[in-house]
Parts: C-alpha cells; structure tokens; sequence
C-alpha cells in the first residue's frame, strides 16, 4: 500500500510538471511560432502568383493582347481567392491558441490583425483582377478597368506597410522568446 501511495504522488507530480510545461513561456512562443510559420509559404503563393500576373501581362501588352491580359487577370484573381481561404483558415489557427502568457497574448492579437488587414489587401486586389477580366471593350469598361489598376496599385502600397509591420512584430517576437525565460 505505501508503495502504492508513493507511485500516485510521483505519478501527480510528473503530471503537474508536465501540465506546468504546456505554459511555459518557452511552449507558448513554440506553439504560436508554428502557427504564424504557417503564413509564410502561404505569403511565397501570393508572391508568386504576383510575379505570374505580372509576367503575363506584360507579355500579353507587348502583344497588344487585351483577351490574354484578360486572361491572366482572371487567373490570377481566382488564384487570389484560393489563397485567401487558406489565410483565413490560418489566422482562425492563429486565433484559437490559448496562450496563457499577456505579452504573447499581445503579439498573438498584433499578428491576427496584420494578418487579417494582409488578407483583406489581398481580397482587393482579387476583386480588382476580377473587375479587370470581367470588362468588356467599352468606354465604360475601360474606366472601371482603369480604376482596378489604380485599386492595385493603392493596395500594393499597403501591403508594403503590413509588411514592414509584420517585420517589427517579428523582431519583437523574437526579442521576447528568445530572451530569458
């Protein structure tokens, strides 16, 4: 029986040790790390799919090719939409670790917004892409094409600042976990 009551307590105590180890300071800046680690091949699509358009569209100019340009747009936006999904599936991941420690809690909040503010950039320039593959070859679809053009440009510009944003977040991440525990 005394042996008994001395593997119950060994065996409570390895359980709270284990319990206590789950909110370390250490585990929660591991676990919400995986998560936002899970962005970034997400963010090398989007640059990607930018390049893709990019090079279609000037191919497609060099050409005097409005169907092609079309084309590309279309693609690209549908592409977009695929991508910006995934980031949403990500940033609910991101949002649903319960984190223990407040100024990670902070950092957590810091990257859902920037996240969702990167996500929503990206919807306006899906929407635009879209409004460019969807015009037609009138004076009025040439005015909203000339518009969309002008939406992507303006939200290239903010996409800039969420990522010098995101850069700073980064360092503070990084300045926190990696500092003494």
């Amino acid at each position: 029986m005394q042996l008994s009551s001395s593997v119950r307590i060994l065996f409570a105590l390895a359980m709270a040790l284990s319990l206590s180890a789950c909110n370390s300071k250490s585990s929660q800046c591991s676990r919400l790390s995986s998560a936002i680690n899970k962005i970034q091949p997400i963010a090398q699509q989007f640059q990607q799919e930018s390049k893709n358009f990019e090079t279609a569209a000037k191919a497609a100019g060099a050409k005097n090719d409005l169907k092609a340009f079309k084309a590309a747009a279309t693609s690209s936006a549908q592409e977009f939409n695929t991508l910006t999904e995934k980031m949403d599936e990500l940033i609910q991941e991101i949002q649903a670790l319960n984190l223990k420690d407040e100024t990670l809690i902070g950092l957590q909040g810091q990257y859902v917004e920037n996240a969702k503010a990167t996500n929503s950039t990206f919807r306006e320039i899906s929407s635009a892409l879209t409004t460019i593959g969807e015009s037609n070859n009138s004076a009025e679809g040439l005015k909203s094409s000339q518009q969309a053009v002008t939406t992507v440009t303006q939200t290239t510009k903010k996409l800039s600042t969420l990522v010098q944003e995101e850069g700073k977040m980064v360092t503070d991440f990084k300045s926190y976990c990696e500092g003494k525990k």
